[in-house]
């Protein structure tokens, strides 16, 4: 067992964004939308991901400096499903993931949200 670690509190946030004003089916556009976002709120990106899906849906992963995002796009109804971990274990990030969260709902112009937010140690 390490010692001489404090585990602290973090917040995982996921969110359903329906009805989304945004071209879903826009694919180059959201990624790169999304790496601006990131970049705008100093969020270190380490590697991504995309899978396209027939329906001109997509997955979108984020390995992060300190953890990921993942989003899934649901063109066909108009849904977009977020996962977004920031750990706090250099700094307090918990700002930092709510501003990201802000601006994709920004980006994404949902007609809903649902938010849920998981506390999480590390």
């Amino acid at each position: 067992m390490a010692t001489g670690y404090a585990i602290k509190r973090t917040e995982q946030l996921l969110a359903d964004f329906q009805g989304c004003a945004f071209d879903l089916s826009a694919r180059q556009s959201l990624k790169t939308a999304v790496k601006s976002l990131l970049e705008r709120h100093s969020v270190k990106v380490l590697k991504s991901a995309a899978q396209h899906f027939p329906n001109a849906g997509m997955t979108l992963f984020y390995i992060l400096a300190e953890s990921h995002l993942a989003i899934h796009t649901w063109p066909e109804k108009g849904l977009v499903n977020v996962d977004l971990f920031l750990c706090n274990y250099s700094r307090n990030n918990n700002h930092k993931a709510k501003a990201v969260l802000r601006g994709l709902a920004e980006l994404l112009k949902p007609a809903k949200i649902n938010q849920y937010k998981v506390t999480r140690l590390n």
